[in-house]
């Protein structure tokens, strides 16, 4: 796991960070937490000079993270068949798997959003929506909205809204 491929930093007048647009970022006010393919997670406290996490719980893909109830959560795919994976820190620093996080979903999770009191990831397998107040323990949503393939999840206006393929949104009641 090569972290100089993940974040590239020059010396110019002044140090200058660049950061690859596609790997996702999250922020608690105080450090910023970047996750992205093989596991890799990247903190900073002041966004221009990055660390590797000392130990991150997986070496899969994470595709997106959030920060909310006290803790960074990351979703994105793991074990075998890449089957959705979730991990927590509540440090940015050392990373735990989610309970039974290789059995969450039977396709990779593509985003994830927090409302204030839940975190809500969404799927790339058969609109699969999990919630979870924690994001250790995750439950799926009630009742299916779409077959569809859903890409992204916000919260917003008192409801959390998703995304997907052929133009599918769906909104949380």
């Amino acid at each position: 796991m090569a972290f100089s491929s993940f974040v590239y930093c020059t010396q110019e007048w002044t140090l200058r960070c660049t950061y690859d647009p596609s790997e996702p970022i999250a922020s608690n006010g105080d450090l910023y937490v970047a996750v992205g393919d093989g596991g890799i997670i990247a903190r900073s406290s002041d966004g221009n000079r990055w660390g590797e996490a000392s130990f991150s719980a997986t070496e899969n893909w994470l595709q997106d993270i959030a920060w909310g109830g006290g803790r960074f959560v990351a979703a994105g795919w793991g074990g075998n068949g890449r089957v959705g994976t979730v991990v927590y820190s509540t440090d940015g620093d050392r990373w735990e798997l989610a309970d039974d996080h290789e059995y969450l979903t039977d396709g990779h999770f593509e985003a994830i959003a927090w409302s204030g009191e839940r975190f809500v990831a969404v799927s790339y397998f058969n609109g699969t929506i999990m919630y979870s107040r924690d994001g250790d323990h995750w439950e799926q949503a009630s009742e299916i909205a779409t077959y569809d393939l859903l890409r992204d999840v916000t919260w917003g206006d008192g409801h959390f809204v998703a995304v997907g393929w052929n133009g599918t949104i769906v909104v949380s009641p």
